[in-house]
């Protein structure tokens, strides 16, 4: 979005800039837990990428990229003829993990692509509105995502709950980390503050639960025999799309493509990758939207470098 602001600001005589998105509105990360706790509505939290798209003078093609032919610079969708390329920009953000627990992928849903999540969440809050069984929510990942997306969880739901007469404690919400405790790249300070405000919110959390497999029922985990959850939200760790694999880039043990400083991939330089796809030797930058917006302006500097 960085960059096609930046080429809308100043454009460039000769030069095509071609959008593929899946979605012609896309979720702003940043937002996604107001979103949830219902502090934003669903338009304020969505970006309109045709209007943007037309601002920077951009063909905008709605479509799904499944693969990169590099010898003949075409990206490759699967409802048109391919698209050509001078320079190439994957900004294609993270997909859940969760091929590696049998049953996740059909009884979870993950936080990330973030689209998906929000569409799950508007179906999950009509249920409880309607008291469709919703009884219990499990939210699997005890890093920052989870903790924050468990904590906006309870918010809305206390409300939409409270609204309806009812007492708000009708759905148990439990948190789960693989771990020994949650929030492991934070400082202790900060994890004994969220431990005692999830205990204070009624939040069950489960530590050292790796989760073993999920059911329609819930999570098995492997330290405890089963946890009943109407509801899986999926909130670990991601990898890239498993797309790249085909491409021949560098990429690191999360799939995800490896970049130097200027953010082209270390495999090829007519190819830049910028946001969660992308993997900097540096292990202060993490999965985390903060970055990928700090990324936007070197990436569109650079762009425009190069071309």
């Amino acid at each position: 979005m960085t960059v096609l602001r930046e080429f809308g600001r100043r454009p460039q005589p000769g030069v095509l800039l071609t959008l593929v998105s899946r979605d012609a509105r896309t979720p702003y990360s940043g937002m996604l837990p107001g979103y949830v706790a219902g502090d934003h509505l669903y338009d304020e939290a969505h970006i309109d990428l045709e209007g943007l798209a037309r601002f920077a003078g951009a063909l905008f093609v709605r479509d799904e990229v499944v693969g990169i032919e590099r010898g003949r610079k075409r990206v490759l969708c699967p409802g048109r003829e391919p698209l050509d390329y001078d320079l190439l920009a994957i900004n294609t953000g993270s997909a859940p993990r969760m091929a590696e627990t049998p049953g996740a992928a059909e009884h979870a849903v993950g936080v990330k692509p973030i689209d998906g999540f929000a569409a799950r969440w508007e179906a999950i809050l009509d249920r409880v509105r309607a008291r469709d069984g919703v009884r219990s929510i499990a939210v699997v990942g005890g890093g920052a995502a989870g903790v924050e997306v468990v904590l906006a969880i309870q918010h809305r739901l206390r409300a939409e709950i409270g609204a309806g007469g009812r007492d708000p404690r009708a759905i148990a919400l439990h948190l789960l980390s693989a771990g020994p405790t949650i929030l492991a790249t934070h400082n202790a300070r900060v994890r004994s503050a969220l431990l005692r405000i999830l205990a204070e919110r009624g939040v069950s959390v489960h530590l050292n639960a790796e989760v073993t497999s999920v059911s329609a029922a819930g999570v098995r985990t492997a330290r405890e025999s089963f946890i009943h959850a109407d509801e899986v939200i999926w909130a670990t760790r991601a990898q890239g799309a498993p797309w790249l694999r085909g491409t021949g880039l560098d990429l690191d043990e999360g799939g995800f493509v490896r970049v130097d400083h200027t953010l082209q991939t270390r495999t090829d330089p007519l190819i830049f990758a910028s946001g969660d796809v992308a993997s900097l030797d540096n292990p202060s930058v993490e999965k985390a939207g903060v970055f990928a917006v700090r990324q936007g302006p070197v990436l569109a500097g650079n762009l425009l470098r190069a071309v």
